[in-house]
């Protein structure tokens, strides 16, 4: 009785603090790392983490790993182009072939120009990122490198009443950083619904250092009409600098000793109060602190043809406006079979894993890395791993 009833204490206290981080305002920043795996289950990771992805989504998971690992894998998160624009490096190119002022002599020529290109060319962005990572039982460190860099072209005004440019923002930023994660299994197991618990707890330390990069490329007349200059860049407006941010994520996780190895986390990111980025212009990108629980079970073990199958649903970015996301993954033998749902849309993927070689491909559907909820892509993504 006594066991029952601090289980339930701890539960409130837990649901308290879920009730506080609601009250954290949303934010674009983001930080973390979410491997091709759980891309194909909808997102789901927070309950089913059990390898490297634990580093940055539940460091509870690495009770989990059975040996060690050192692995770098890459995710090409997604490149989201205009319909309209080739995937091509040089984006300036593109656009100074598209847009011919030179041979706009009046501004209604310019107008129209420029129109055009707003139409072929409005937007385009491109993230990606790594996760070099050593883990092993109850402990892991990683580096993080990854990048979002978003181009969006908006046109200005002249005196005429006509456009007169077309300007070309290439904003983004790039982190850089290192995170130590540890766990281990508490001396403390509570009955709970007729089954001994084991509980696990966990923490990971990070430091980031996050880059900030914008820069303004116009396209038009310059202020000197007798250069008729085309094309020039905004040095005042440019700017590249790095700030340092810490933070601190918090994870336990309860697990019941039953057949069907059930489980529920909790874990608390970017304490004490976020991670706060800022630089000498005034900008500021702020990753605030949030919460997340998962679920994971394989609900069907006395069901011998579908026994391993594996069930997760998570509550994400609770304090962020809330994300929800259900995936599960069926081995059958080397074979890995995903499928998943979130807010976002439709996940499948499709896993093998052969002795010291992993392969994982997924589908999925996700907002634009930089303008947001206006600009849903699909995207088909592939990973190779050899674990050393």
């Amino acid at each position: 009785m006594r066991s029952t009833r601090g289980v339930t204490v701890a539960v409130c206290v837990l649901f308290c603090v879920l009730l506080a981080c609601q009250a954290v305002a949303s934010d674009k920043g983001t930080l973390g790392f979410l491997g091709v795996r759980y891309l194909g289950m909808g997102g789901t990771v927070v309950g089913m983490a059990d390898d490297y992805n634990s580093l940055l989504n539940n460091p509870t998971g690495l009770t989990h790993v059975d040996e060690w690992k050192a692995t770098m894998p890459f995710n090409p998160m997604h490149f989201t182009p205009n319909l309209n624009l080739v995937i091509n490096t040089d984006v300036f190119g593109l656009i100074q072939q598209g847009i011919d002022i030179e041979m706009a002599e009046e501004g209604a020529e310019r107008h129209d120009v420029i129109e055009q290109a707003l139409e072929d060319y409005p937007y385009a962005s491109f993230e990606a990122g790594s996760l070099v990572n050593y883990i092993q039982p109850n402990f892991g460190v990683g580096l993080i490198v990854s990048s979002i860099i978003g181009i969006q072209t908006e046109a200005a005004y002249g005196d005429s009443g006509y456009y007169e440019s077309l300007d070309l923002h290439t904003r983004g930023y790039v982190d850089v950083g290192g995170v130590v994660s540890y766990a281990h299994l508490l001396p403390w197991h509570p009955e709970l619904l007729g089954y001994n618990t084991d509980i696990h707890a966990g923490a990971t330390v990070k430091a980031v250092w996050r880059g900030y990069l914008k820069r303004l490329d116009r396209f038009g007349y310059s202020e000197d009409e007798e250069e008729k200059s085309r094309f020039w860049t905004d040095e005042d407006f440019n700017a590249f600098a790095f700030d340092p941010g810490f933070g601190i994520d918090l994870a336990g996780r309860l697990e019941l000793n039953d057949e069907r190895s059930s489980s529920v986390s909790l874990v608390l990111y970017n304490l004490p109060s976020g991670l706060n980025f800022s630089y000498d212009d005034g900008t500021e990108m702020k990753v605030r602190m949030s919460a997340a629980i998962g679920f994971a079970s394989k609900p069907f073990t006395t069901i011998e043809p579908i026994s391993d199958l594996l069930v997760g649903f998570d509550i994400q970015q609770i304090g962020r406006g809330g994300s929800y996301h259900l995936g599960m993954e069926y081995p059958i033998g080397v074979w890995r079979f995903r499928t998943g749902i979130s807010d976002d849309g439709f996940a499948g993927g499709l896993g093998i894993r052969w002795r010291s070689i992993e392969v994982d491909y997924a589908y999925y559907r996700t907002d634009n890395a930089w303008f947001g909820d206006d600009y849903g892509t699909s995207n088909h993504v592939v990973r190779l791993n050899l674990n050393i």
